[in-house]
């Protein structure tokens, strides 16, 4: 009967134990509900060196959330951790409040924090650091948090990722779309890749059968190739294009998720016939454009409403009389009145209100001055998907303003060198693809010179000659070079710090490369 006691009391304990370990709190599950923005860095060291060395990023020193990285405060710069970071932020009050999250482990910061704006506490040894006493006492571990769940989509080999609940996707989204007070999505969630001179994003945004969304209008429709750029001149200032495999069903659910009625007056039928339309923006005029599947039928249908006005480079010049058709049929994706005007460029077709902007269209076609002939052009979409539901398309100005409305500021510098940025949309069943870059794009060099290929920002001044070694996985040469603090840095040839290293001491002499495991894995000795 003793053993049996003994046993018992040792099952109730190997239960006990059981529970305990299930019950532990990740860091996710703590992240304020209130967050409007969440970061997710998984790897520190390498954040901080991609944000200090990116040139786009390096252009919101307006932004409140670059005090995290100044100087002035130091957070994150003495935050010293290898575990993954959640950075919370939320603005109220016209005042962004952040939290930070991670495990917590001995000497967590290099220097003692100011606890006088800056107020922590510890939940399963995990620290919570606040700008906010209010946002810090209501943080408690939650089982079915949603933005734990979302962050598990997420690629934990990316240097950090985003995400962003739906009152903030819905701003995103209405930006870089042009539309206002619209229900686009829902949660964000976007993996990061920051380089010198470009920042892709990759993520998803998924949809609720009960929430009625704006992106769901895309359902049943298949995403088709981007044909547009083939039309839109390389001095464009922005262009949105949307696509569908069936007009009428996605008509259907546009109307369905306006709350309208379908026009039953107005003839659709010209846009069977298509599989792409889009906004294009240049001189401060907008057009329309329509790529189609069968030129000879979108013409049977145009033919009735058109007369000729003139010709210009061989090309005809039509009066348009059905410009109604355009007024609604795409709200509030884009809107225009009165294109009274049109041109028939071999599977495009293009409507504007002025002959003159349909010269400078014919011209550029002709002359293959178009946007997918561009450097730019092929730079970014070489990192996007051929095929979209929606594409945005914006030159500097447009990006400039789109950012400055964003994040309502109005000193943010010059993005002259930002010709082409890209953002697409791509559904897929219950939820959507979502992918962007923001590419600085070089100037052209001329033969028989020297160019700087980038510029990389470290700690602290060098001490030793930056000296090539050669990366066994790319077969191409990347550089080593080590600072007066004794860190040694590896430096991708794309300007990308991959490593660095703390040393003993400064390096004598050449570093020389051996495959010390006889694998083809070169070691630095």
């Amino acid at each position: 009967m003793k053993h049996f006691f003994v046993l018992i009391i040792i099952f109730t304990l190997f239960l006990s134990c059981q529970t305990k370990q299930q019950n532990i709190t990740s860091a996710s599950q703590l992240i304020p509900e209130t967050s409007d923005v969440i970061l997710k860095i998984n790897d520190l060291e390498t954040f901080r060196s991609d944000i200090k060395n990116n040139a786009f990023t390096a252009s919101f020193k307006p932004l409140k959330f670059s005090n995290l990285l100044s100087k002035k405060n130091n957070i994150l710069e003495n935050l010293n951790t290898t575990n993954p970071l959640y950075i919370c932020l939320e603005n109220k009050n016209d005042s962004l409040q952040f939290t930070l999250i991670t495990r917590l482990k001995d000497s967590l910061f290099t220097k003692d924090l100011d606890t006088t704006y800056f107020f922590t506490k510890t939940i399963d040894s995990i620290f919570i650091g606040s700008t906010s006493r209010t946002v810090l006492s209501k943080v408690e571990a939650k089982k079915n948090q949603p933005f734990s769940d979302s962050f598990k989509t997420t690629n934990s080999k990316k240097t950090f990722s985003i995400l962003l609940p739906k009152k903030a996707t819905d701003s995103l989204t209405n930006q870089l779309l042009g539309i206002k007070n619209n229900k686009f999505s829902n949660f964000l969630t976007l993996d990061s890749e920051v380089s010198h001179d470009k920042i892709l994003f990759n993520g998803i945004t998924s949809s609720i059968d009960t929430i009625p969304n704006l992106l769901d209008v895309f359902n049943q429709n298949i995403p088709q190739e981007n044909s547009l750029q083939n039309i839109i001149p390389e001095d464009f200032e922005s262009a949105i294009s949307i696509t569908f495999s069936n007009y009428e069903t996605f008509n259907n659910k546009l109307k369905k998720a306006l709350n309208k009625k379908k026009d039953s007056i107005v003839d659709f039928d010209i846009f069977e016939t298509i599989n792409e339309v889009g906004k294009i923006s240049i001189d401060n005029q907008n057009i329309i454009a329509l790529h189609s599947l069968d030129a000879n039928a979108t013409n049977e249908f145009l033919n009735l409403n058109r007369s000729k006005l003139n010709t210009f480079r061989d090309v005809d010049i039509f009066e348009f009389t059905n410009d109604s058709i355009f007024k609604n049929s795409f709200e509030p994706f884009f809107k225009l009145d009165s294109v009274i005007q049109y041109v028939n460029l071999d599977e495009f077709f293009v409507f504007a209100k002025q002959s003159e902007i349909l010269e400078k269209i014919i011209s550029s076609y002709k002359n293959g001055s178009v946007l997918s002939q561009s450097n730019q052009f092929k730079d970014a979409f070489s990192n996007l998907s051929d095929e979209s539901s929606i594409l945005v398309f914006t030159n500097n100005n447009s990006l400039k303003s789109k950012l400055s409305n964003l994040f309502n500021l109005d000193d943010l510098p010059s993005l002259k060198n930002y010709k082409l940025s890209a953002f697409q949309f791509i559904k897929d069943d219950t939820f959507s693809h979502f992918n962007a870059v923001i590419h600085k794009n070089k100037s052209l060099v001329s033969s028989n010179s020297i160019s700087e290929e980038f510029s990389v920002k470290l700690d602290a001044d060098i001490i030793m000659p930056p000296q090539f070694v050669k990366n066994h996985k790319t077969r191409q040469y990347d550089i080593v070079v080590q600072d007066v603090n004794n860190n040694l840095y590896l430096i991708s040839n794309k300007g990308k710090v991959l490593w660095k290293k703390a040393l003993h001491g400064n390096i004598l002499g050449k570093i020389e490369q051996v495959d010390l495991y006889k694998n083809g894995r070169l070691q630095l000795a």
